[in-house]
């Protein structure tokens, strides 16, 4: 669920300027890049930021929702990127 309001502290520059169509639409062009989704905020100002979304699969939610299983993803990966790893021995299992 997309919170009623967010707080920016990102910085954004200018790419383009784009004209709305006969029909009131923003047509992104080249600027769409690879995702097909997107959340759209407003600010009190008429600022527009579109922020790119992923889908994920039901069966796999769980996984995003659980703080545990997260932190240990990412320190798994943190440990193999810096060379913590060794080869397992699938014999003596």
């Amino acid at each position: 669920m997309i919170p009623a309001t967010i707080q920016i502290s990102e910085k954004f520059k200018k790419i383009d300027t784009k004209d709305l169509d006969e029909r009131s639409r923003l047509h992104l062009g080249k600027i769409k890049g690879e995702y097909l989704r997107y959340s759209i905020f407003k600010s009190d100002n008429g600022d527009i930021l579109l922020r790119p979304l992923v889908e994920v699969p039901a069966c796999e939610a769980w996984f995003f929702k659980n703080k545990k299983a997260v932190n240990f993803a990412e320190k798994s990966l943190k440990d193999a990127a810096e060379g913590r790893v060794k080869e397992l021995d699938t014999n003596s299992l």
